[in-house]
């Protein structure tokens, strides 16, 4: 998957057909829309190298290593992990402060079942002060998470949330964690975060912005310039100037917003708030009316709020 590095609209001052930059808005907007997709699999972002993560001086030593880091990233999605871990140690034995490396190292291990030495490899990772850490923190989380050590994801999902471009991923997986804990309270905080945090133009040009202001680490005044745009904040000119209509008509199927919705609908449940669970369904339905996670809960929603009881269990996907 291909990422859009900035985003630099036509100026309208500087002449131009009106056709061509009608073109132009729908092709960013394409692209806006195809980070709702990400879907965070961090693993696959840091392998596909990105600029904020590498700290490099040397421009010998720059080919060399990141060559191994490729052979490695390569390995490492096809499964090949015990070759990407010795493709990412002769990286770093090159370049000990390639941070992308060393964090597709942690992820390699984590993939392994190796819990223990990805996590001192992320804790190294953020030993050496990344400027945007979120990913760092995400893949932690991640593989405690998996690993059974729920509270420490639950810190980690936190942290990553702090400076993430797009947080609904963490909030999601906050709230799915708290699911699991029968913790319906903290679970319908953390979806309602991720809810207000769901892509809109607003929040998905925020996010490239924050995403890209350390891509451009050898190239100050394109970098200076994103991050005055984001000092100032998005204002709705900068957003006029794109086809928010595809925007707007792609996203009114999302299936992950419908989830979300039954997501938060099941806890509004669980918590005996039948008043506040069945219209999340009913707005999940409407997104996605084949969700069937959500038709089931709707209809147990409605039958225990029919019977004035309490549901003891519904459906959850």
């Amino acid at each position: 998957m291909s990422f859009l590095f900035s985003i630099t609209p036509a100026d309208p001052k500087k002449g131009g057909k009106r056709g061509n930059r009608k073109s132009e808005s729908s092709v960013i907007t394409y692209s806006l829309i195809g980070l709702w997709a990400l879907l965070i699999a961090f693993g696959a972002i840091s392998a596909t190298n990105p600029a904020w993560l590498a700290k490099i001086s040397d421009p010998g030593k720059d080919v060399e290593a990141r060559s191994k880091k490729d052979y490695g990233d390569l390995a490492l999605r096809k499964g090949d992990y015990h070759k990407a871990v010795l493709q990412y140690l002769a990286t770093l034995e090159i370049k000990p402060d390639m941070v992308d490396a060393t964090v597709n190292l942690a992820i390699t291990f984590g993939k392994m079942g190796m819990v223990d030495k990805a996590i001192a490899v992320f804790e190294d990772a953020l030993a050496q002060n990344p400027e945007r850490p979120s990913v760092i923190y995400y893949n932690l989380a991640e593989v405690c998470e998996k690993s059974g050590r729920t509270n420490e994801a639950i810190t980690y999902y936190n942290k990553s949330a702090e400076s993430a471009p797009f947080a609904i991923y963490d909030y999601r997986k906050l709230g799915k964690i708290y699911l699991e804990r029968s913790d319906w309270d903290s679970a319908i905080y953390a979806f309602q975060k991720a809810l207000d945090n769901k892509l809109t133009m607003k929040i998905s040009y925020e996010g490239m912005l924050k995403r890209d202001v350390d891509s451009f680490t050898d190239d100050p005044d394109i970098r200076d310039a994103i991050q005055a745009t984001l000092n100032k904040g998005v204002s709705r000119e900068d957003l006029d100037r794109y086809d928010n209509k595809i925007f707007v008509e792609v996203l009114k199927s999302e299936k992950d917003i419908s989830r979300l919705h039954d997501y938060i609908g099941y806890a509004y449940a669980m918590n005996g708030d039948l008043l506040y669970a069945t219209p999340h369904f009913k707005i999940a339905l409407n997104i996605w009316p084949d969700n069937q996670s959500a038709q089931n809960n709707l209809r147990a929603a409605m039958e225990q709020e029919r019977m004035g009881e309490r549901p003891e269990s519904i459906d959850i996907m």
